[in-house]
């Protein structure tokens, strides 16, 4: 194989493990926001649950609708949408570990470019 050719596929392989290296790093940022979400919805979520509707502060028929549609409408919704940023949290976390398996074959590739350029 010719230099040329060996030369042209280092450059090629470095220019794929640099954006492989730029794609983790937006993933890991994105990743770390969608923590921090995470939490920040997490600590939120009894306040979907406020005031607690007690015999004290309400009752009756009203109330009890009220607290089912607010369990229904707000508290499960709040709940599938927590649940779907854990999900991207793991999907994110995925294609980080996905990516680098490629980098890490890729780097060997690399090294096996330079060792046939020598």
């Amino acid at each position: 194989m010719s230099v040329e050719i060996m030369r042209d596929r280092i450059q090629s392989t470095e220019n794929f493990i640099e954006s492989a290296n730029d794609k983790i790093n937006r993933l890991r940022a994105c990743r770390a926001r969608l923590i921090g979400q995470e939490i920040t919805m997490g600590n939120a979520k009894h306040k979907f649950k406020e005031p607690e509707l007690t015999k004290e502060t309400w009752y009756g028929k009203h109330a009890n609708e009220f607290d089912e549609e607010r369990e229904a409408e707000v508290v499960n919704s709040y709940n599938d949408l927590l649940n779907e940023v854990g999900e991207t949290i793991e999907k994110a976390t995925r294609e980080i570990q996905s990516t680098q398996d490629v980098i890490s074959h890729q780097n060997r590739l690399l090294s096996d470019y330079k060792i046939g350029l020598e």
